[in-house]
């Protein structure tokens, strides 16, 4: 499989239809492929599955950064959610997703973080599910087969996921499409990459075939299908990090 390097990002998710699953990473500011997210709004997808670990705007303490795009933007597009972390209440307001659940607009899948990693790693690794105590006695068992194994304790059969396309943020790339990554961005974005037919990735910057020292790279290029480069004033560029530091330099310190 060949990686294709686009200019564009309203280009690299052109084909994008409505009705498809996507499944995006979200944990902080250079963890998250903002660009491709903000493209996908303007284009006005519907009805998307979305699988991601919060549905919430981005935030210092409780000033909410507005100008940081995450899944939150995509509420109004959502048709299922499978998250861990559909809300913001703790910001004091009810959010249009949890708006949206509440009037049955959105159908919740809720899960623990852990379990939803798994999930998407058994999604990559081709594992047929597995069981887990997680959720026991909670809601989070409705639906699911319950088990109880040679240990005595119950378990639920959790399912893995996939998705027809995938947001993944990474630092760089070669043009072979092999990642390397940077703090947060690390968290989830490499398993996420091995669990969707088409991987679309947004990188710092794009070098040369050997150019990458082959100890740094996370994500192999044959699970990448597209590249594109986020430009100098682009969202989470250093350039975009910075001016955002700048605002709470207390917090730019101590990170």
């Amino acid at each position: 499989m060949k990686t294709r390097i686009y200019t564009s990002f309203e280009e690299t998710i052109e084909d994008f239809p409505d009705g498809a699953s996507l499944m995006v990473f979200c944990w902080g500011v250079s963890g998250t492929p903002q660009n491709l997210l903000h493209a996908l709004k303007q284009k006005a997808v519907k009805d998307l599955t979305l699988i991601t670990h919060n549905v919430v705007p981005a935030s210092v303490g409780k000033s909410v950064l507005w100008d940081v795009v995450t899944p939150f933007m995509l509420a109004d597009q959502v048709k299922k959610l499978v998250t861990a972390w559909p809300g913001m209440s703790y910001l004091g307001m009810e959010s249009p997703m949890e708006r949206r659940i509440r009037e049955g607009k959105t159908e919740l899948e809720l899960v623990s973080h852990g379990i939803l990693v798994e999930r998407i790693r058994a999604g990559g690794a081709g594992i047929g599910g597995f069981y887990s105590p997680a959720g026991i006695g909670t809601v989070v068992e409705r639906g699911k087969e319950k088990r109880v194994l040679d240990d005595g304790r119950e378990y639920l059969l959790e399912k893995p996921l996939t998705a027809d396309f995938g947001f993944i943020r990474a630092h760089r790339a070669d043009k072979l499409g092999n990642l390397v990554y940077r703090g947060g961005g690390r968290g989830c974005n490499p398993v996420m990459a091995t669990a969707c037919r088409t991987v679309i990735a947004e990188v710092d910057e794009i070098v040369e075939v050997g150019e990458l020292d082959a100890e740094t790279i996370i994500t192999p290029g044959i699970y990448v299908n597209r590249l594109v480069q986020v430009p100098e004033r682009g969202l989470g560029s250093a350039r975009h990090r910075r001016e955002l530091l700048s605002r709470f330099p207390t917090q730019g310190q101590k990170s």
